[in-house]
């Protein structure tokens, strides 16, 4: 009887199956709006969703060009089939063409992507597509000063539609080719792929040098695969720099290969297929130039440091570190607890070797010193690392042979300051023993600032008087994590230096999770909205009595989002990330003033749908399915402050 049944079933779905014919959506562009048209609409005038927002009202490109643009009306079926697209370029030096041409492959790559979701769309209906190319500047290096500048040209020509950038460097052109990418979508109700055909976008250029994700693999290792996926979608949304946070007290990930550094490896992988080898990361680094994003490393020294520094006795070395045994309830703000040892001189030594694998490995115009949340104390605080008769006891007899008073905050400033100025002097010298075709270093940046710094416990380098003695403004950039209201930020740029802007009641991506350690939630909340970071700059601006558009010129070299890994791993990264970094995207490349968050909401729902689809990024959803097929009927525009 069960057999029967299952096999009457099966035959009664097969037949029902052979009746469904649902329609695809077709939509119009109605009042600058995506309307959904009634079913039966004739197929020459079918649209899908996402071929009607190229070129409807604001159209859907993500981040919206800086630049004057003009979408036209126009969209043409375009040809994608590998054998007819076309690509040529006139390009000044042998190193930027071959950075451009891998460029090229990633577009062809993405083109791939759009015909293959295309399952009704003929990748061959339609007119050739060309792509000319034309750069000025002959480097291939991306550095605070290159210019990512493009503009661009569709036109229908008399057998082929013709896409038409020209950029000063392989970077911006690179931008122009995510931007032709953009004005291309399958269209299932007309069986074909279109492409907005009469496009012109001049100087479409970044607000900001620097707009940039940090990923934390020192609290949990993510693997290649998902930091390829995070660059993809850096790539998708104008993005250009990650930021690796490598190392902290849980895990030190990366192959070095330096006699002393080995061992920083050995000690700080969390198992043996849980580290970065030097071609996991020499190929990385090619991969994200493909996609015009550069590597920043991190070290984060010399407090956040246990694993892979805990071998030097053993060695003959010395103790590397200090405060690092279980009892962090009193030694640290999280496990496992760790400083490094600044009384011995071995800890330099290594220190040097580590520098210089890690900057060889990743070929940056900038590298991150870490520096932040030094733990000092003292015996009648709640934690005390440095400060500590008993933990701290190598430090305290340094200071005492130095002549210097553990009373007094300023003598573990001066240990500190002291660290700093010969780490940099490391960093230094591994960029001088670089290979020449290498970038040179543009500047260090240091971690500045914190929610609760300087107090009895956690000591803060940047509330110093002589902190331009200790951080030469010429030679640091300071990435600034205190909340908006009270920064230093300003005050920062009015001293000479340049910062990096990443405000934790904005940017810290990780706010609003549950507690990891206790319950009672997280350090903090709440969870950051698109919303709130989409009208980041403006808040910032705002505060300072001043505009967007002209933080730059005041000294803010862009922002990031960060990622700490506490609680995100390859499982769930994603979609705590993605799509909230995209709206960071959006207000560092196009720095807008007239759009907010609401003018901007029909695209940004778009960008999901393009990163889930053309990167396989797990991003959030935003909204119920419905919405996005009623673009605007969901959301309102509200007054409601976003938080």
């Amino acid at each position: 009887m069960g057999r029967f049944t299952s096999t009457a079933l099966l035959g009664l779905a097969s037949g029902l199956a052979l009746g469904v014919d649902i329609p695809h959506k077709t939509y119009e562009c109605v009042d600058d709006v995506c309307a959904q048209q009634p079913p039966g609409t004739p197929a020459s005038a079918s649209l899908s969703m996402e071929a009607c927002a190229i070129t409807c009202g604001a159209g859907s490109l993500w981040p919206l060009p800086s630049g004057s643009y003009n979408f036209g009306g126009t969209l043409t079926p375009v040809s994608l089939d590998p054998s007819t697209v076309l690509i040529t370029h006139t390009v000044p030096s042998a190193a930027a063409k071959a950075v451009l041409e891998t460029m090229e492959d990633v577009f062809l790559d993405e083109l791939a992507v759009i015909v293959s979701r295309s399952s009704t769309a003929s990748s061959a209906s339609g007119l050739p597509l060309r792509v000319n190319l034309d750069v000025a500047d002959p480097g291939a290096v991306l550095t605070l000063a290159t210019d990512e500048t493009y503009s661009l040209t569709t036109t229908v020509e008399a057998s082929y539609i013709m896409a038409s950038i020209v950029a000063p460097s392989v970077f911006g052109a690179r931008h122009g080719l995510t931007t032709v990418a953009q004005l291309i979508a399958a269209n299932p109700a007309g069986a074909n792929i279109v492409i907005a055909s009469d496009v012109t976008i001049t100087d479409d250029a970044p607000g900001f040098p620097y707009r940039g994700v940090l990923v934390d693999t020192g609290r949990h290792f993510m693997p290649i695969t998902q930091l390829r996926r995070t660059i993809d979608a850096m790539a998708l949304n104008k993005m250009n720099s990650l930021h690796l946070h490598l190392s902290d007290t849980s895990a030190f990930p990366v192959e070095l290969t330096s006699p002393l550094a080995q061992n920083v490896t050995n000690y700080g992988a969390n198992s043996p297929d849980q580290y970065y080898s030097t071609m996991d990361i020499v190929d990385l680094v090619l991969y994200a130039t493909a996609r015009g994003v550069r590597i920043v490393p991190e070290v984060d020294v010399p407090a956040h440091t246990n694993q892979g520094w805990q071998w030097g006795a053993a060695a003959g070395l010395g103790d590397l570190l200090v405060c690092n045994d279980d009892a962090w309830t009193v030694k640290a703000l999280e496990p496992p607890s760790g400083q490094l040892n600044l009384a011995n001189e071995n800890v330099y030594n290594v220190l040097e070797q580590v520098y210089a694998d890690v900057v060889a490995l990743f070929s940056s115009d900038l590298h991150h010193l870490g520096g932040d949340e030094v733990i000092v104390g003292s015996d009648d605080t709640w934690a005390a690392c440095y400060n500590s008769t008993t933990a701290g006891a190598p430090i305290i007899a340094h200071l005492d042979a130095l002549g210097l008073d553990r009373a007094e905050p300023a003598s573990f400033y001066e240990l500190w300051a002291n660290f700093t100025a010969r780490a940099a002097a490391a960093v230094g010298r591994a960029y001088d023993a670089a290979p020449s075709d290498a970038p040179p270093l543009t500047k260090l940046i240091q971690w500045g600032g914190s929610e609760t710094a300087p107090s009895a416990i956690t000591y803060n380098l940047l509330a110093q008087d002589n902190v331009e003695t200790v951080l030469p403004p010429d030679q640091f950039i300071i990435q600034v994590w205190d909340e908006l209201k009270g920064t230093i930020a300003e005050s920062l740029t009015k001293r000479g230096y340049e910062v990096i802007l990443a405000h934790t009641d904005y940017t810290y991506l990780d706010c609003g999770s549950s507690g990891w350690t206790s319950p009672g939630g997280y350090w903090c909340g709440p969870y950051h909205e698109w919303y709130k970071l989409y009208g980041y700059l403006q808040d910032v601006a705002a505060s300072w009595g001043t505009t967007a558009g002209e933080l730059r010129e005041a000294g803010v070299v862009g922002s990031e989002v960060l990622m700490w890994g506490e609680e995100a791993d390859e499982q769930n990264f994603d979609s705590k990330v993605w799509p909230r970094a995209a709206a960071l995207a959006e207000a560092l490349w196009t720095n807008p003033e007239a759009t907010g968050w609401y003018e901007a909401d029909p695209r940004m729902q778009l960008q999901r749908e393009r990163l889930v689809q053309r990167a396989g990024v797990r991003a959030e959803a935003l909204q119920a399915q419905w919405c996005l097929a009623n673009p605007q009927v969901c959301t309102t525009d509200s007054s409601s402050t976003p938080v």
